[in-house]
């Protein structure tokens, strides 16, 4: 995938799921990162981690 394409995807993806992340639970994180994300990981920078709440469970880090 074309990195420019890439970084635009998600740029566009993480401003639509970033208000959801709140509600997130451990089985949504798992779908996320380990299955839906894994094209676009080669893009993410350090700030775009940032938008993760910080008082997620151990589960939903272990699951990213």
């Amino acid at each position: 995938m074309n990195s420019t394409v890439r970084d635009i995807m998600l740029n566009l993806t993480w401003t639509a799921l970033a208000p959801e992340l709140e509600g997130f639970e451990s089985k949504d994180y798992e779908l996320w990162f380990q299955v839906y994300l894994i094209p676009l990981v080669p893009s993410f920078q350090t700030e775009d981690l940032l938008i993760i709440p910080n008082n997620i469970s151990c589960t939903s880090y272990t699951a990213m």
